[in-house]
């Protein structure tokens, strides 16, 4: 997944999370950055990484703003 700057930081501001199963931004707003097995709500999967963990596994890849 691709998140631009801006987008990297204000999911990392609002404690979202990222699911490696269904590749959803979770938008719960109590994810810590360490998060590594959180249940995701959209498929139901317990692997739900905070933004911050997924980005240092290379999951999202962080791009320039336009």
């Amino acid at each position: 997944m691709k998140l631009t700057e801006s987008e990297f930081r204000s999911h990392c501001n609002d404690y979202d999370g990222f699911c490696t199963t269904c590749d959803a931004v979770t938008q719960w707003g109590d994810t810590e950055p360490d998060t590594r097995a959180r249940k995701c709500e959209e498929c139901g999967e317990n692997t739900v990484l905070g933004v911050e963990e997924a980005a240092m596994r290379e999951l999202i890849e962080i791009v320039e703003d336009a």
